[in-house]
């Protein structure tokens, strides 16, 4: 019998693990809503919202196969990865534990239950069709933002009324659009009405075992749009090692292992965000896979292959973790706060520029977030003893981005 490893979508994520699933000795099965140009370089099983159970068993059938092993990375796929993971009875995390993260008005109640409040900022869970009704209640300015996340679209700071009525058709359109609420059971206009806190983002890379116990791999310290003088909510840099202390780390592990063993979350990285104020540690968000930006930044920062610790998670298999050596990362984004059609697009060279991805070229059109959540591309830059921040920074201020003149 066939021993499948399913992968949902396209992209690089997809393309370089085909060949790392072969190497564990496992048939690459890519399963996507959608046609897919990486369908010719393994099996492919094309699914409809709905019916994705019944088309894979279909699928199965014909191919006398079985499913060994599940991995993700991909947004709009975490429901669907968790639903057969329950299905096909394999490592990873369950639908019940996936749905108290994936839905940020469900984590803040559990926390609230679970007296985690404290680590969390305030918050005001409504339908967006309500927020008229509640806006003598806010308290400016708030964060506000759906209740799935899609790279930070949709997510708005608002500071007064007027804004609040932007946000509101943003938020329409959010809706309207976006794919991880398309394909989410509940598709509701849930929002989160957060007060705004003043701090810094700190993001942890670690994962869950096949107990639950939490794993803290390094953290990224991370620069907003915000903390470099934009409005919109954006992150622009993620750098490791990260500067902050040891007891501002040891609250998150406490509160991310006590959230795991509430969920009975298990097998699965975690892509958690928090605020540091202070000395206060605010949880922002989490999301069950392996975020952005962490297998590149894993590799030239320390040696490790997040993509082999994936497959050894959805197999319950035991890994080194140790790190190969330590060196100085960060990645960039690249935002423009600009919309309209690209007709320059210049990245500078560097000896540290390790990796870019460019995802906007000149002659395409560019929507600047919070409409856009795509962005020009990332570069990461790796030093063994200067400030890879710094570096980075003189690199952004570099590159040339001009649009056409309406």
């Amino acid at each position: 019998m066939t021993k499948f490893a399913i992968i949902f979508g396209k992209g690089n994520y997809v393309s370089r693990n085909l060949e790392l699933i072969r190497a564990n000795g496992y048939i690459p099965l890519i399963i996507d809503y959608q046609s897919n140009p990486l369908a010719d370089q393994s099996f492919f099983c094309l699914v409809k919202p709905g019916q994705e159970i019944n088309q894979i068993e279909q699928f199965l059938k014909k191919h006398k196969g079985k499913v060994s092993l599940i991995i993700n990375r991909i947004d709009p796929f975490v429901e669907l990865h968790s639903l057969l993971v329950d299905h096909f009875q394999v490592p990873g995390p369950s639908y019940q534990a996936t749905k108290i993260f994936r839905e940020k008005s469900l984590l803040h109640q559990i926390m609230v239950d679970h007296e985690l409040d404290f680590f969390r900022p305030r918050t005001l869970i409504i339908n967006l069709n309500e927020i008229d009704d509640y806006a003598k209640m806010i308290q400016f300015p708030v964060v506000i933002k759906p209740f799935l996340g899609a790279h930070s679209k949709g997510v708005i700071l608002v500071s007064n009324r007027d804004e609040l009525n932007e946000a509101k058709q943003i938020l329409k359109v959010h809706f309207d659009s976006s794919k991880a609420v398309k394909f989410h059971a509940d598709s509701s206009d849930k929002i989160l009405i957060e007060e705004y806190l003043d701090g810094k983002m700190i993001v942890p890379i670690c994962y869950l075992d096949h107990k639950g116990k939490l794993h803290t791999l390094t953290y990224f310290d991370v620069i907003r749009t915000r903390d470099l003088g934009s409005d919109n909510m954006q992150l622009v840099y993620r750098t490791t090692p990260s500067k902050y202390p040891n007891y501002i780390t040891q609250k998150i592990e406490y509160i991310l292992q006590k959230l795991a063993r509430i969920a009975g979350l298990k097998s699965t990285f975690l892509d958690p965000e928090f605020m540091i104020v202070g000395k206060k540690v605010y949880l922002i968000e989490i999301n069950v896979r392996a975020g952005g930006f962490r297998y590149e930044s894993m590799k030239y920062g320390f040696g490790l292959n997040i993509d082999q610790m994936s497959i050894f998670l959805a197999l319950n298999q035991e890994f080194d973790d140790d790190f190969q050596f330590i060196k100085h990362c960060t990645a960039c984004e690249i935002w423009e706060e600009k919309s309209g059609k690209v007709v320059k697009f210049i990245l500078p060279k560097s000896k540290y520029l390790v990796e870019q991805e460019i995802a906007i070229k000149v002659g395409d059109e560019y929507l600047a977030p919070p409409h856009g959540n795509k962005s020009f591309g990332k570069f990461y830059v790796v030093s063994e003893k200067e400030d890879s921040l710094r570096i980075a920074k003189n690199i952004r201020k570099q590159i040339k981005i001009e649009f056409e003149e309406s």
